[in-house]
């Protein structure tokens, strides 16, 4: 992973650049512009807190330095994409060339229209204190943004936030709000402030920032809304846009359970995952799945790691093709729960096996290119019943995961009708907590009830 280039006077502080920056331009009057939306870098830019890293708060002269045009030792950076609408962003980092032992791993979750689901874990440095995510950084003053912090507008022009306990959001005059479900460590500052441009010139302007510090949590999690109200973001403690099916050191999975999309980063490999489809990936792998009515599921895969010959630095450089490949390439496996067949892969893609319980993909990645395709229910290796009125359901018998066609409602009753489980907006329940027995599955989508017999067993 390259850190940053530099020249005299040239990019002087850019240094957190490939800290895992994110910048959201509005597509607002008078016309979409980075300026115009917050990022100006030559009035007051604090250039140690760039919004969508995690980095150590630095003075300005500290994040100076004759080390650059390094690389790290992490290959796990990238991102995947499903036909333009959806998709993941990840890294992995350590810091290898500053001495701070800062590490991360951090994530983004792209889904239609304008939603973007922000994780971070497994995050650590020698200096905790002064370890931080930023969530934003607007250049008021250019921009003549405004603001509302838990829909109060920002009056004071040396505004504090002093947390609550709770989640707090933040929107602004343009229609783009920010959900952050814990509060704990969040800050956010608006204030008059003195810095430097890319040039090192003297510059100056009124900054609101906002980021959570890390003296005392590891991990963070925020919602990016592009056009949203602060209606709609009061109302997500309640109606979550999302689900968090993993959030650690091993993986980030999320879910949107209207549109049936799940996002995987996978950084750890031959571990096994808390997701009902996805079990397991024998390399570090990012993945995007979205369901169909008719049970089967698009794939999109790719390995974000070009496979290149370690780089310390640029000196290590003697070639174009040292850079820009091409790579050798590299096999990985991804096991999946249930049996999943397919009419058509791409070349490079086969299914390896197929058992009742999982299905084992075998996948020749190259050059970190994702591979799209679609997999459907294998009927005659799955222990899936004949299709009802209202869906499929499989596998049943089950040991735990019992997957279905999407529902708005789902339950799970005993032959006495009693509610035992019941979840919405979902495709799958887990039963593995339900004794061995016949259980009724009920599932409801518009007003239209289906009811399934289902054998829960304690071994396959």
């Amino acid at each position: 992973m390259w850190d940053y280039e530099s020249g005299k006077n040239e990019n002087s502080y850019g240094r957190y650049d490939s800290y895992g920056q994110m910048e959201t331009i509005n597509n607002q009057e008078p016309y979409p512009s980075m300026v115009h939306s917050g990022h100006d870098y030559t009035n007051g830019w604090d250039w140690g807190r760039v919004p969508g890293t995690t980095t150590l708060n630095m003075e300005l002269h500290q994040l100076k330095s004759d080390q650059q045009r390094m690389f790290t030792q992490n290959t796990f950076v990238g991102g995947v994409e499903q036909q333009n609408k959806t998709g993941v962003w990840a890294m992995e980092f350590n810091d290898s060339n500053y001495g701070s032992s800062l590490a991360f791993k951090k994530s983004v979750f792209f889904f239609q229209p304008g939603i973007m689901v922000c994780l971070g874990s497994d995050i650590s440095s020698a200096e905790k204190s002064k370890t931080e995510s930023t969530i934003l950084q607007n250049v008021i003053s250019s921009s003549g943004y405004s603001y509302r912090v838990n829909g109060e507008a920002i009056t004071d022009n040396n505004y504090v936030y002093t947390t609550t306990g709770s989640c707090a959001t933040l929107l602004d005059n343009q229609g783009k709000g920010i959900y952050v479900p814990n509060d704990n460590g969040l800050n956010i500052v608006l204030q008059n402030r003195d810095s430097e441009t890319m040039r090192c010139k003297a510059s100056n302007g009124d900054v609101l920032t906002a980021w959570i510090n890390h003296g005392h949590r590891n991990n963070y999690e925020y919602l990016v809304l592009m056009e949203t109200t602060q209606e709609e973001l009061d109302a997500i403690d309640d109606n979550p846009v999302y689900e968090i099916i993993q959030h650690d050191a091993k993986a980030h999975i999320v879910k949107h359970n209207a549109l049936g999309e799940t996002g995987y980063a996978l950084f750890e490999a031959n571990v096994q995952t808390d997701d009902a489809f996805v079990q397991s990936s024998s390399l570090p792998v990012m993945l995007m799945v979205s369901e169909h009515a008719d049970g089967s599921k698009q794939l999109s895969v790719c390995n974000p790691d070009f496979n290149r010959s370690k780089l310390r630095n640029i000196g290590d450089v003697k070639s174009f093709d040292d850079l820009f490949g091409p790579f050798p390439t590299q096999q990985l496996e991804i096991t999946l729960h249930g049996a999943w067949a397919a009419d058509d892969l791409p070349g490079n893609v086969r299914i390896k096996s197929v058992e009742a319980a999982s299905t084992v993909l075998e996948i020749e990645t190259h050059d970190a290119e994702t591979y799209d395709f679609e997999l459907k229910i294998d009927s005659l290796n799955n222990t899936t019943p004949e299709k009802n009125d209202r869906g499929l359901v499989w596998p049943n018998p089950t040991v735990g995961i019992l997957n279905f066609t999407k529902a708005e409602q789902a339950a799970i009753y005993d032959l006495n009708g009693r509610l035992l489980l019941s979840v919405r907006n979902a495709s799958s329940l887990d039963l593995a907590m339900l004794n061995e027995g016949v259980y009724i599955l009920e599932c409801i989508n518009n007003e239209q009830y289906s009811r399934t017999k289902v054998l829960k067993n304690t071994t396959n």
